[in-house]
């Protein structure tokens, strides 16, 4: 049975950059892969991290994706209210 991998941060101890991971399904596409593959897009280090997202921050940033999401559908563009 296929199940949905848990979302995660990817982060460089370097420099501070981090990325949020949700993987929609356990075959990670190109785009959910690159941080791992590539290492840090700021400096270069090829060393990355990964901690659960399990924490406050992931929650406060799934929740904010929500919002930003529910705001877009709900504007109306200005031609169509003429």
């Amino acid at each position: 049975m296929v199940m949905r991998p848990q979302p995660y941060f990817v982060y460089c101890e370097k420099c501070g950059w981090e990325r949020y991971c949700a993987p929609r399904s356990d075959a990670l596409t190109p785009s959910e892969a690159w941080p791992i593959q590539a290492g840090c897009p700021r400096c270069a280090n090829p060393q990355l991290q990964r901690k659960n997202a399990n924490n406050l921050k992931g929650m406060l940033h799934a929740l904010s994706v929500r919002i930003v999401a529910t705001r877009r559908s709900r504007v109306t563009p200005l031609r169509d209210q003429l």
